[in-house]
C-alpha cells in the first residue's frame, strides 16, 4: 500500500487526530498569552479605551468570531480536507462585517466612505496584524505536526486563518480605527495575507 493510500484510509472517518487537539491544547494557550503580554508591554491599549468599548466590541465580535471557527475546523483538518457543514462556521465573521458595514453607510452616510474605509493607520494594521499572528501560528504549525494532514496546503491555510484571527483580535484593543469599512478592507488584507504564509508553511512543513 502507498503511504498516500494509507494516510487516506487512517483519515477516511475524518475524527480529529487526538496527538494534534492535545498538543493544540497545550501549545496555544501560552502562545496567545505570551503575545498578548508582548502587544500590551509594547504598544498597549488604545488611550480611550474606555470610550471606545463599543467599537471594539464590534471589532473583536469579527476577530475572534473568525478565530474561534477556524480553531473549530483546526482538529478536522488534521486528519482530511473534507469539512462538510462545519465551513458554515467560516461564513459568521463576514455576515457579521458586512452586516456592520452596512450600518456604517446608512448611519454615516457614503459621502465619506472611502475616507473611513482608507483611514489614517492602515500601515500600521498590515504591519502588526501579521506580527500578531506568528508565535499563534508556529504553536498551531507545531500541533498539526502531531496529526495527519492529508491536505498540508489547506490544513495551514486554517491554522494562518485562525492565527490571523488572534492576531487581528489583540490589535483590535490597540487600533484607533473605528470603521467597519476600515476593518472591511485592511483587516481584510492582513488576514489573507496570514492566511496565505499558512497555506505556503502548510504545504512544505506538513508534507508527509
Amino acid at each position: 500500500m502507498k503511504t498516500d493510500d494509507l494516510i487516506k484510509a487512517l483519515a477516511a472517518d475524518q475524527q480529529p487526530a487526538p496527538g494534534a487537539r492535545e498538543t493544540l491544547l497545550r501549545a496555544l494557550p501560552p502562545a496567545v498569552l505570551a503575545t498578548a503580554v508582548l502587544m500590551l508591554v509594547v504598544l498597549g491599549l488604545r488611550p480611550d479605551a474606555m470610550q471606545a468599548i463599543p467599537a471594539t466590541a464590534m471589532k473583536l465580535s469579527i476577530t475572534l468570531s473568525l478565530a474561534l471557527a477556524a480553531l473549530a475546523l483546526l482538529p478536522l483538518v488534521a486528519t482530511g480536507p473534507a469539512l462538510g457543514r462545519m465551513k458554515g462556521l467560516l461564513w459568521i465573521a463576514p455576515v457579521l462585517l458586512a452586516g456592520f458595514a452596512v450600518v456604517d453607510i446608512v448611519g454615516n452616510g457614503s459621502a465619506g466612505a472611502l475616507t473611513r474605509m482608507v483611514g489614517m493607520k492602515s500601515n500600521h494594521c498590515l504591519i502588526l496584524i501579521p506580527l500578531m499572528s506568528v508565535v499563534p501560528l508556529a504553536a498551531l504549525m507545531f500541533a498539526l505536526r502531531r496529526g495527519m494532514a492529508t491536505n498540508p496546503t489547506i490544513a495551514g491555510a486554517v491554522a494562518g486563518l485562525a492565527a490571523a484571527g488572534i492576531g487581528a483580535s489583540l490589535y483590535a484593543l490597540n487600533c484607533m480605527e473605528d470603521s467597519p469599512l476600515f476593518v472591511a478592507s485592511w483587516y481584510t488584507i492582513a488576514v489573507l495575507i496570514v492566511t496565505g504564509t499558512g497555506a505556503l508553511i502548510g504545504s512544505r512543513l506538513l508534507r508527509w
